[in-house]
């Protein structure tokens, strides 16, 4: 009971049995020894108890008042919420077929009556220990499936991070660059593009060395960051020189984020030159139409302050969800398709830009005539005449939603590889790296500082032939991802093993600009593995240890059997032994007794301390199924064959030769509650009986617990010898007595001895062979002698197997008179 809870309290027994004496001693058991016991005694409320306490086990008599045990376990069996309860039958029936009923119908134990303390404990544990081990079991693979679930969640949102990553920041339309300390330390194709440089070539270059002269102080302050003193967030507008030296207007929107150990700037650049120069050419009237062409798609609008007249072009009225024309040109019309949480923004900004004389620009959000919500960057400039009055405003939307979409996919893809579990590296199409997360930090030793700008050698342990890394820049330059476990070296020297992938980030216009290596340290997992593959080397080394002493125990065991065949004048014997496994418990014995006369004569009773007298020759013959399987069975059956050898040179009756070998071996299985069915028989052929004017011959039986035999007249009619006895070791045998059954026989007749193994032979759907079949088998076989008899069983019952595992052993004689 090691693996079962250490309170007891916590685990509930229902017990069922009709005899209140029985009930009583058994809950006085168990409660003592701490479960929960509920004892009932009424058969007709077993079911709705197990249905409303949900016991851990159910012990259950098998005959009961009003239905028997066999048929409630078949309830319990077909119901869902009761098939899972391990069910133990306690009886007084010693018959086989009992048992072998309790066990089709779903039953995992069977105790016979009446039972000792210590062995429906023994056995009631140890079903408990399984059910509570299935559990376990059960619960720990569906952590495992949770974990790899997970496991291919986080890889899952890693591709397509990777994809939304490549998207948004090779793919956009704006520029993007990092800022650390006022060095650009990355900028993507748009950027370089976009001031006529080539790729790459703006890595490490000092922000101030690209801006015009007048906007280099505001650049300083915001992004130079010099002596700590981090930098400022927002959007300006300043002048940048290309690679020819030309101005370049654009608009700067930045963000200050967490880079390494110091605060860094993530910045948008757009490039606004066209924008300024339609802003300019708004200003004259005359130039509105051809405006209106050049800027398709960018809605814009006039308003003239002296006739309150407003024009709003085409474009506009698409920006805000409309078709031209259908809404009314005004501010007032306007103001009600902004967003309600924008529009105090826009109020304050637009009467401060009136009020300032100052163009006015911002980005606010407006709600379509269809619901849908759309960012918009707008910007007006406002003229105004000899006494300063406003004369005319002109103005531009933007539709900026894909950008404001784009960034907020790109910090969130920030975010999400940042705090990603496994380490995520980014290096150019050189291998140098540009950007590492926190976790690479954690499984490599080395801070961003250490590895920006630097390979990956870094980290590598020469563990690696060379036509390793040859492959891998094979695989990856030619555009495919290349995963593998690689073998690293960490800061402080320590080896370590990652799971690693690598794939190429592709432009538009199918170039490589970056790799991407996302990886995870397996490290505790190999050692793992590793000694799961040694523990499972041992186990196979021990397993072919133990089967080459099963083989040895095979045929020393089989070799204490005698010949199958006796030889005897008078009977045509034939005996068979197959153990399922390498060894088993079955065994078989014969002996001769020759013409001789013993003791006074006078006494043929049980009690009789003298053998009771023989005057014709006559033969015994035995057969014995030991409970239980493998090592212990053999070594009991050999125990038991030896003891009946012993008995057996003295002509004792059957009856009280059993007796006698329950008494041996009593000290054999006291302490591993094992048992020895075994059937006895005593044959006077009728050529040796001269007491009998018909010349018939005399069978006599005992029987302790094993199948009994069956007769087959010479005339072709079958029947059972139906005889049993409490199986040998017990110790109910020398209590209750062996009975002992006298049957006439003639020339020409069967008898038949089998061990359980033949009647519980399972086919493949689980069906047993049983005693039915067994009998039509001996009424079908032919008659000729014992050998093709037994030949005819041995055929039936495989037959009806098809090659199905067998789990217990097989055992059969033939004797024919």
């Amino acid at each position: 009971m090691d693996n079962l809870p250490e309170n007891k309290a916590q685990i509930k027994i229902l017990a069922l049995d009709d005899n209140l004496d029985d009930i009583r001693f058994l809950v006085h058991v168990l409660t003592k020894q701490g479960y929960q016991v509920n004892g009932i005694a009424d058969d007709r409320q077993l079911f709705s108890i197990a249905i409303a306490t949900k016991p851990d086990l159910i012990i259950l008599d098998g005959v009961l008042p009003n239905i028997s045990g066999y048929e409630l376990c078949e309830q319990l069996k077909t119901n869902e919420r009761t098939q899972h309860i391990p069910v133990i039958f306690i009886s007084a029936s010693h018959k086989s077929a009992d048992k072998i009923r309790a066990y089709s119908v779903g039953g995992v134990d069977y105790v016979t009556k009446p039972f000792q303390a210590e062995e429906i404990l023994a056995r009631m544990n140890a079903h408990l220990a399984l059910g509570q081990m299935h559990r376990e079991l059960q619960a720990k693979n569906q952590q495992l499936e949770k974990e790899v679930a997970r496991r291919k969640q986080l890889q899952q949102i890693l591709e397509r991070s990777k994809e939304n990553y490549r998207n948004v920041v090779e793919r956009g339309n704006d520029g993007i660059v990092i800022i650390s300390k006022g060095r650009i330390e990355y900028h993507n194709p748009q950027m370089a593009d976009m001031l006529d440089y080539g790729t790459d070539q703006l890595v490490g270059r000092n922000i101030d060395e690209l801006v015009v002269l007048q906007d280099k102080a505001e650049i300083r302050q915001r992004y130079m960051n010099e002596h700590d003193v981090p930098p400022i967030a927002g959007r300006i507008e300043v002048g940048l020189y290309n690679a020819t030296g030309q101005p370049v207007a654009v608009e700067i929107n930045a963000s200050v984020i967490d880079y390494a150990d110091h605060k860094t700037v993530l910045a948008f650049v757009r490039d606004i030159t066209k924008r300024k120069l339609t802003n300019k050419l708004i200003k004259d009237s005359e130039f509105r139409l051809k405006l209106a062409q050049r800027i398709a798609k960018m809605g814009s609008f006039e308003h003239d302050w002296i006739t309150n007249e407003t024009f709003w072009s085409d474009q506009l009225y698409r920006l805000l969800g409309y078709e031209p024309g259908e809404i009314e040109s005004d501010l007032t019309q306007f103001k009600q398709l902004i967003h309600p949480d924008d529009i105090d923004v826009f109020e304050t900004a637009y009467n401060e830009a009136i009020e300032n004389q100052t163009t006015y620009n911002l980005e606010y959000r407006i709600v379509q005539k269809n619901g849908m919500i759309r960012h918009l960057y707008a910007e007006t400039l406002f003229e105004r005449g000899a006494s300063d009055k406003i004369k005319k405003s002109y103005g531009t939307l933007i539709d900026i939603t894909e950008r404001k979409n784009a960034e907020a996919t790109l910090v969130r893809l920030y975010n999400a590889i940042e705090q990603a579990a496994d380490s995520v590296a980014v290096t150019d199409n050189d291998g140098i790296i540009q950007y590492v997360n926190p976790a690479f930090e954690r499984e490599s030793g080395y801070n961003q500082k250490d590895v920006l700008g630097h390979t990956h050698r870094l980290i590598k342990s020469d563990q690696h032939l060379p036509e390793f890394y040859e492959e891998l820049w094979q695989t990856i330059q030619a555009g495919n991802f290349f995963r593998a476990e690689f073998i690293n070296r960490r800061k402080n020297g320590q080896f370590y093993c990652q799971e690693q992938s690598i794939t190429p980030i592709i432009d538009q216009l199918g170039r490589i600009t970056h790799y991407v290596a996302v990886g995870r340290d397996i490290t505790e997992r190999q050692k793992m593995e590793a000694k799961l593959l040694k523990a499972y080397q041992d186990v196979n080394s021990l397993n072919s240890h133990l089967q080459q002493e099963l083989h040895l125990a095979h045929d020393i065991q089989q070799g204490l059997l005698p010949p199958g065949k006796p030889g005897w004048p008078d009977l045509d014997v034939i005996c068979y032994s197959e153990p399922a496994l390498q060894v088993g418990g079955d065994l078989y014995a014969y002996k001769q007794f020759k013409l001789m006369t013993r003791g006074s004569g006078k006494d043929m009773s049980d009690k009789s301390p003298l053998p009771y007298q023989v005057t014709p020759d006559h033969y015994i013959i035995a057969l014995g199924d030991v409970s239980g399987k493998g090592m212990p069975a053999a070594l009991l059956m050999a125990v038991s064959l030896v003891m009946l050898q012993s008995f057996s040179r003295h002509t004792l009756r059957p009856s009280r030769l059993l007796n006698h070998l329950d008494r041996a071996i009593m000290p054999y299985t006291k302490t591993t509650r094992q048992n020895c069915a075994l059937v006895f028989a005593e044959i006077t052929p009728p050529s040796a009986n001269t007491t009998d004017s018909n010349k018939n011959g005399i069978l006599r039986v005992a029987n302790a617990g094993c199948v009994t035999p069956i007769l087959k007249r010479a005339n072709g009619l079958v029947e059972w010898v139906d005889i049993g006895g409490m199986p040998l070791g017990v110790g109910l045998g020398l209590q209750l007595g062996y009975k002992e059954l006298t049957i006439k026989i003639a020339p020409g007749d069967f008898i038949v001895l089998t061990s359980d193994g033949v009647v519980e032979a399972n086919n493949a759907d689980g069906e047993m062979f049983g005693f039915d079949r067994l009998e039509q088998t001996v009424v079908t076989g032919p008659m000729e002698n014992a050998e093709i008899m037994l030949d005819h069983i041995k055929k039936s019952v495989l037959t009806f197997t098809e090659g199905a595992e067998q789990h217990d052993d097989m055992t059969i004689v033939v004797i024919k008179v």
